[in-house]
């Protein structure tokens, strides 16, 4: 839940919207909205506080899904002054909405200050359930791994409440689950309830099904002196089965978004181009698709696909100077490509665009490279690292020894460039965990530490060992599963340019005039307030230049949204640059690809 104060400013921001309307229309119910809107979110925010009674049931809620240790009483009153700044705002807004439609000097624009006026009420009911999906997310990715480890733990003669004392403590490896055990933890000491009941209490409140569920039919066998060893091996089966089962509901929901995407990518520029032919205007359509339509659809696929797909939280991240770098290519091909048509250079639009949006993907993927091919090789060479270990200590070794023979093997070179440090720090006497901290990759994190506790708990035992490496098998085969079905739908992106060459190339004879023998014609007029068709190059020309320009948008927006996909990461942007490239020579392609539509279909013209 937001701060109170700044839930109660955002909708006075509407102000900011309808003010600038107002001065330079000179609309006097707007000025009114611009000072009343303000004065009405801090009113609404007051009174607002006064109905916090009826939302104190709802922050009990949003506190339990976020884990908050907060007052119920403080949030509701929190969420109450939201409330009532928003309405207040909305009302506003729609009263100056109103009397402007009515002394007929109404701005669609002024519909603008609805977003920031109704944005707390939105913001407020959806914090409970994105809590909750958060938590929910990233206990999909841990569970799994911490049920390996439970099994771990009872094979060793623990208990589940040990597990999650231990993994309390690996906040860097167990984010969320590490949350989830300190509340237990809490509950248990602090509360005096014992481990078993504050186990099954804190489960009830879990999002998580598969999670709250092992924890209940854990305690319950606990109760009943069952066999706890095989109970969890059974749990740490279910949920590594689990793992990949998600991994493959995820690429099923990838593949529908794509071919949503990609239906209206084909189908709207091809569209647009034909409505030429009846008399439309087909480049205000263009116009539309480019600045609104496609960059929407583009970024509701890609918050899809983030929401859709298992968080895994490798280290990873953007700095400045890349970020500044990569703006300044931008604005640089945005001023050639200015300087270019004003000199009357032709290279055209698309040409320009492209080769921006290929030279600004790369230069950022350069920079991102090392941090990328960190994790990518960490999860390819991870298994045969550890396997060399396990055989080691097979050999009789003890696990430092094992370590360091794995460790000495050859692997890629970010790998390697990892265990030759990780393999420094173990000379120097640091713990196997403390020795793999620094890897990006949470894979590496999880599973190296997973090894520790095995040496710590187990004697490092091969056979727990071997738990280890189930876990990395199940892992590794679902991510390569997923990458694989995937990487279907970025060839199918690459093939896009050429899809867009011959889909602009059959309608370019139609709208140049050449399939019908040329561009001075005498066509039938067409009735009076009917549409006319008059064809003409320049009118064809414009046409595949803005339907080209859409294509790039949307194409490279698909390419950024499958690599997301693939790496769980948006910076994998060589993808996005080979399908920007390859509009170019798909854009030269078209003349050719008219002329062989023209004089296939259109024979007789000469």
């Amino acid at each position: 839940m937001q701060d109170g104060t700044v839930m109660s400013i955002i909708p006075a921001l509407s102000a900011g919207i309808i003010g600038p309307l107002a001065v330079f229309s000179g609309n006097i119910p707007m000025m009114v909205g611009a000072v009343t809107a303000p004065v009405a979110a801090f009113a609404g925010s007051s009174l607002g506080k006064k109905f916090s009674a009826r939302f104190e049931g709802y922050a009990v809620k949003v506190a339990r899904a976020s884990m908050k240790r907060v007052s119920s009483y403080e949030l509701a009153e929190k969420i109450s002054s939201a409330i009532g700044a928003s309405i207040a705002s909305v009302l506003v807004i729609a009263a100056v909405a109103l009397i402007s439609l009515f002394t007929h000097s109404f701005n669609p624009l002024v519909l603008a200050g609805f977003g920031p006026a109704a944005a707390p009420i939105f913001m407020t009911m959806l914090s409970a359930s994105n809590s909750a999906s958060n938590r929910k997310t990233a206990l999909s990715t841990e569970y799994p791994f911490f049920m390996v480890f439970s099994s771990i733990v009872a094979y060793c003669g623990g208990t589940i409440y040990m597990a999650l004392q231990h993994v309390k403590k690996a906040t860097d490896v167990f984010k969320q689950v590490s949350k989830e055990a300190a509340e237990i933890e809490r509950k248990a000491v602090f509360a005096g309830v014992g481990a078993v009941k504050s186990v099954e209490a804190h489960a009830e409140t879990i999002p998580h099904e598969e999670f709250s569920r092992a924890l209940l039919t854990t305690t319950s066998v606990w109760r009943t002196g069952g066999d706890m060893v095989s109970t969890l091996e059974d749990l740490a089966e279910e949920a590594l089965k689990y793992m990949t089962e998600k991994f493959e509901r995820f690429t099923s929901s990838i593949a529908a978004y794509i071919e949503i995407l990609f239906t209206a990518l084909v189908l709207l520029p091809l569209g647009m181009s034909l409505t030429v032919i009846v008399g439309g205007e087909s480049t205000q359509g263009m116009v539309l698709l480019n600045t609104f339509i496609t960059p929407f659809l583009g970024l509701v696929l890609l918050l899809a696909v983030r929401n859709a797909m298992p968080k895994i939280p490798n280290r990873i991240s953007l700095d400045t100077a890349t970020l500044a770098k990569a703006l300044s290519v931008a604005a640089a091909s945005a001023a050639i490509a200015y300087v270019v048509q004003a000199a009357g250079i032709p290279v055209p639009y698309p040409v320009i665009i492209a080769a921006g949006v290929g030279v600004t993907a790369l230069l950022v993927y350069a920079s991102m490279r090392h941090q990328v091919g960190e994790i990518e090789e960490a999860e390819r060479e991870l298994k045969r690292f550890v396997r060399i270990a396990v055989e080691e200590r097979k050999a009789g070794k003890t696990m430092y020894h094992s370590l360091k023979t794995a460790a000495a093997q050859r692997y890629s070179r970010h790998f390697q460039a990892f265990v030759k440090g990780f393999s420094t720090r173990l000379t120097m006497g640091l713990g196997i965990y403390h020795a793999a901290s620094t890897a990006r990759s949470w894979l590496t994190r999880v599973i190296l530490w997973l090894i520790d506790m095995v040496d710590r708990l187990g004697g490092a035992s091969p056979q727990l060992m071997e738990k280890v490496i189930t876990a990395l098998t199940y892992y590794s085969a679902a991510r390569e599963a997923q990458r694989g079905r995937t990487k279907l739908f970025l060839y199918l992106t690459y093939a896009t340019p050429f899809i867009a060459s011959m889909m602009f190339g059959m309608v370019h004879p139609l709208i140049a005039g050449t399939a019908f023998g040329g561009t001075n014609l005498e066509l039938p007029e067409a009735p009076q307030g009917g549409p006319s068709f008059n064809p003409s190059p320049e009118l064809a020309a414009q046409m595949i230049d803005m339907g080209f320009l859409m294509m790039i948008i949307a194409a490279s927006t698909m390419a950024l949204t499958i690599s997301y996909a693939i790496d769980s990461h948006p910076f994998g942007l060589h993808r996005v640059a080979i399908t920007a490239f390859l509009f170019i020579p798909a854009y030269y392609s078209v003349p050719l690809m008219s002329e062989l539509v023209r004089a296939t279909l259109f024979p007789s013209q000469v």
